[in-house]
C-alpha cells in the first residue's frame, strides 16, 4: 500500500506547531511527493513520511476511506492529465465498474466529457449514478459496435484488448493504458499510423492515433 490514514503524533521542531494530533490521510495526490519506493507500505503501525505528505481528512469520509481514496483517484486524475483532455469531448474507459471507475468516471463529468463505459449489467444503476453518459453490458453488446470515434481511450484490461479498443479512437484520438506496454511494432499493426507518445509513466502508456 502506498497511502494510508492515521493520526499525526510527532512533526520536526520547527513544525511541531501544525496538526500536531489530526487526522490526516498520505495523499501524495500531486505526484511530487511520495513514499519512498524502498520504504513503501502502510502494515506497520506508524510511518516515517515527509511533512509536506500529509492532508487532512474530509469530514465526509471515514479514515478506511480516506486511506482507500488516493490511489485510484490520482490513477484517473493522471491518466486525464496524460490525454490532456477537453470540455466538450468524449472518453471510454473499459470496464468501468470497478474502484477506478468510480473515480474516473465523476472526474470525467466534472471536466466536461462525455462518459462511455461498459461492464456487467448488475452494475449499471450504480455506474449510471457515478455520471457515465452510456453504458454497455458486455454480456448483451459489443461495445465496439456501440462506440465509434470517441476522443479518447482509458484501457484497463491489457493487451488482448488493445486492437478492439483502438477500432472505436478517432483519427488523432489517445488511448492510455494502465497495464498494456504496447510498443510502435504493435501501433502500426492494430492501428495504421500510431505512434507512442509517451510511455512508462507509474504504468501508463499513451498511444496517439496519427
Amino acid at each position: 500500500m502506498c497511502t494510508m490514514c492515521g493520526t499525526r503524533v510527532t512533526l520536526p521542531c520547527h513544525l511541531s506547531r501544525l496538526l500536531t494530533g489530526h487526522t490526516q490521510a498520505v495523499y501524495l495526490a500531486t505526484g511530487l511527493r511520495r513514499l519512498p519506493l524502498s520504504k513503501i507500505g502502510a502494515f506497520a503501525e506508524y510511518a516515517c513520511v515527509r511533512a509536506d505528505a500529509p492532508a487532512c481528512v474530509p469530514t465526509y469520509l471515514t479514515d478506511e476511506e480516506a486511506a482507500a481514496v488516493p490511489l485510484t483517484a490520482l490513477t484517473a486524475w493522471q491518466s486525464y492529465e496524460l490525454m490532456g483532455v477537453k470540455a466538450g469531448q468524449s472518453v471510454f474507459i473499459s470496464g468501468g465498474t470497478g474502484s477506478l471507475g468510480a473515480m474516473v468516471i465523476p472526474l470525467g463529468k466534472v471536466l466536461g466529457l462525455t462518459v462511455n463505459t461498459n461492464g456487467s449489467g448488475k452494475n449499471r444503476d450504480r455506474v449510471m449514478k457515478l455520471g457515465a453518459d452510456r453504458f454497455v453490458d458486455y454480456r448483451e453488446q459489443d461495445y465496439t459496435e456501440v462506440f465509434h470515434a470517441v476522443d479518447y481511450v482509458l484501457d484497463t484490461l491489457g493487451e488482448k484488448e488493445l486492437p478492439r479498443e483502438f477500432s472505436i479512437l478517432k483519427e488523432g484520438g489517445t488511448l492510455v493504458s494502465l497495464t498494456g506496454m504496447p510498443n510502435s511494432d504493435f501501433a502500426d499493426v492494430n492501428a495504421a499510423m500510431a505512434k507512442v507518445a509517451a510511455s512508462g509513466s507509474r504504468g501508463k502508456t499513451v498511444l496517439r492515433i496519427a
